[in-house]
């Protein structure tokens, strides 16, 4: 049998930018949404995607082994993303299933994770001001937020540079929620692209570094961005 306890490590291997092809955003939000999920799956269990697909997979009867069905790799793939409940011919809730494993629930959280309601199309102004409200958003990126550029490390003084350093992951769920703001009111800056991209973009790879989940898709995130949101 398959050692389904097999720490992944560096075989895990972040999503390439190009990974994600739907052609609306409801569909690529599923596709981010489901990747983030099985990514979160597989870091904080430590299984490979193979072991997690054996180990995530309805009882057989009278003790016989789990067959693999790969399923893992759909959702690493971003083809869909997994849906609550009983499902299939077997009534099956996978999510439920990871959810009662004591490291495999810390995954969950990325099905309804803020970075979705923010960039949801039926995301309103008034859903996002509890990430703007000046006690939350984060005084010393204020100041970057409507740069039509991030200035080049080396043009930077030590002050700036400090403000430029996220703290936590929260502070650049903010960034977002102030960058799908500016979009939804129609704002363009002079090079046409929508206030706080150049920010942004500069704070994903920091993001990553924070979130070791969202590091897997940071890539096919931000093209998310820039196919729906530029």
């Amino acid at each position: 049998m398959e050692n389904i306890e097999e720490g992944i490590g560096s075989c895990l291997q972040p999503a390439p930018t190009d990974q994600l092809k739907q052609e609306d955003i409801s569909s690529r939000m599923a596709g981010l949404r489901g990747m983030s999920w099985a990514y979160g799956v597989l870091l904080h269990t430590g299984f490979t995607a193979s072991g997690a697909s054996k180990r995530f997979s309805p009882p057989l009867a009278n003790g016989r082994e789990q067959s693999n069905s790969k399923l893992m790799y759909q959702y690493l793939k971003g083809d869909r993303a997994p849906t609550r409940g009983a499902r299939g011919r077997y009534g099956f809730d996978l999510v439920a299933a990871v959810d009662s494993h004591p490291r495999g629930r810390m995954a969950t959280r990325w099905l309804d994770h803020p970075l979705w309601m923010i960039f949801d199309e039926s995301t309103t102004g008034r859903e996002l001001e509890r990430f703007l409200d000046e006690d939350v958003y984060p005084p010393p990126l204020a100041e970057f937020s409507l740069y039509e550029a991030i200035p080049p490390a080396e043009d930077l003084d030590e002050r700036q540079r400090r403000a430029l350093e996220l703290q936590i992951f929260d502070d650049f769920i903010c960034v977002c929620a102030f960058f799908r703001l500016g979009h939804l009111a129609g704002l363009r800056s002079v090079g046409h692209t929508t206030p706080t991209y150049p920010l942004l973009e500069f704070l994903v790879p920091q993001a990553g570094r924070l979130e070791p989940v969202f590091g897997c898709v940071q890539a096919p995130f931000l093209k998310m961005i820039q196919d729906f949101y530029l």
